[in-house]
């Protein structure tokens, strides 16, 4: 679930071509995740004609690993050096390994 903030999206924003996983990061800086039991469980639609859907697994990876380096500049940017590092031990070394083995 989404929390109701106004957003400052940064310029690193507009350079990630996965701005779902971008937003998750915005968002974390006002609160946890939540769960209402009250509301059952949605499904992913996948489709050919959307943006990300649509693009080959090769360019799926190049745009994961783009959004995780414009993730990681943010936090830099920001200070954020303790989230900046969790990003670059775990998330980006997993994409990077995935873009670079393909």
């Amino acid at each position: 679930m989404h929390r109701h903030v106004e957003l400052d999206y940064p310029p690193e924003f507009d350079l990630s071509p996965n701005s779902d996983n971008f937003l998750i990061v915005l968002l974390g800086k006002h609160g946890g995740a939540g769960h209402l039991r009250e509301i059952k469980h949605s499904a992913v639609r996948f489709h050919g004609s959307s943006y990300f859907s649509a693009r080959s697994i090769a360019e799926k990876k190049r745009m994961h690993l783009q959004t995780h380096l414009q993730i990681l500049s943010y936090l830099t940017r920001i200070g954020d050096i303790e989230n900046a590092k969790l990003m670059l031990t775990n998330k980006f070394t997993q994409t990077a390994n995935l873009f670079l083995g393909s």
